[in-house]
């Protein structure tokens, strides 16, 4: 049996002035490799962090998308959990959707109703130009689990990641509506698991902080 345990970053810079900005200001965020935790973000990891230290699990191996946001919110939770000196292994495959030439442009600007109509039309396989598409985001995070996780004993695994990774895995791995990816909602610290059982996956548990919400089953 193993648990990987689903982790969207903490609150970030870049969640901040998406949130405050009007609607004609509102810019593409992409993958944004440089924006770090707010305070408020920091809080959400040491409190995710207390939360797991004091009801489980403890992480047999932790591994962080390559951002700045989610490599600090692995190290603010795990010092709350008590970890001296983490071993963080950093992999590229669950860093959040690239959207190319279109990070930080004006979106109302860059997504005209011609281009609004495109991705509608090619669904989850629509790619920005120069960026990639929330299946090819399903396909490399799957290998990253196909690869590096399955096939193990019984393990708890800590996989600190991004809103886009978990939406786009779920939606391929369980066959969810993929027009409706976007509005999935996925809390900052909040906690998706999915559990294996003999390499196939048998049930995930979504989570938010302090304790479990719901949990889904399938066959």
């Amino acid at each position: 049996m193993i648990d990987i345990y689903l982790i969207r970053h903490g609150e970030s810079e870049v969640n901040v002035q998406h949130r405050r900005a009007s609607w004609h200001e509102k810019r593409i965020c992409g993958t944004n490799t440089w924006s770090e935790l707010t305070e408020k973000g920091i809080d959400q990891s040491r409190t995710l962090g207390e939360y797991l230290k004091k009801c489980g699990p403890c992480f047999d191996r932790i591994y962080s998308s390559s951002t700045v946001r989610a490599q600090q919110t692995a190290r603010y939770c795990l010092e709350e959990m008590g970890f001296e000196w983490p071993r963080i292994q950093v992999d590229h495959r669950i860093t959040e959707l690239d959207q190319g030439i279109w990070e930080g442009k004006v979106d109302c600007k860059t997504r005209t109703d011609d281009i609004k109509q495109n991705m509608d039309a090619m669904n989850w396989h629509f790619t920005p130009p120069e960026g990639e598409s929330q299946y090819d985001v399903f396909c490399r995070a799957n290998e990253f689990i196909e690869e590096k996780i399955l096939g193990k004993e019984y393990e708890n695994i800590a996989v600190f990641t991004h809103q886009n990774v978990i939406a786009c895995l779920l939606t391929g791995l369980v066959g969810l509506d993929k027009n409706k990816i976007h509005e999935m909602e996925l809390l900052h610290t909040s906690m998706t698991v999915l559990r294996y059982d003999e390499n196939r996956l048998d049930t995930i548990v979504k989570g938010e902080i302090p304790h479990i919400m719901e949990m889904m089953s399938y066959e």
